[in-house]
Parts: structure tokens; C-alpha cells; sequence
């Protein structure tokens, strides 16, 4: 393997660890308001639930197996 086929395995490597972070951010949003259902906290997980979820999916589309 070569040094160009290495970087694109690596970017690949990237993009698939940022498309699993984001499914665990949704997942974790997701248990977040069934947990808010059972002990009344709807506030708190909406305010801190989506806006990190939407945040978390806009950076991992705009920037792709990036290390910033």
C-alpha cells in the first residue's frame, strides 16, 4: 500500500467514525426524551438536546473526516 492509498483508507476510517458519532448523538438524544417523559425534565432535554444534535450533524456533514 502506498502513501496515497493509506490517506484514503485513513479518510474513509474518518468519515465512518464521524457517520457512527452523529447515529450515538441522535441515540442519546432519543433516550434523553424518553427519560425527560418519565421524570418531567422536557425543558432541560430539549434545550440542551437539539442543539447538540443539530450541531453535531452540521459539522459532521460540513466537514467530513476532518481533524479541523
Amino acid at each position: 500500500m502506498d502513501g496515497k492509498d493509506a490517506l484514503l483508507t485513513l479518510d474513509q476510517t474518518r468519515r465512518d467514525g464521524d457517520k457512527i458519532m452523529v447515529a450515538l448523538v441522535w441515540l442519546f438524544v432519543l433516550y434523553s426524551l424518553g427519560l425527560a417523559a418519565w421524570h418531567d425534565t422536557w425543558a432541560e432535554s430539549l434545550l440542551v438536546g437539539i442543539p447538540t444534535v443539530l450541531l453535531a450533524t452540521l459539522i459532521a456533514l460540513r466537514y467530513r473526516g476532518s481533524l479541523f
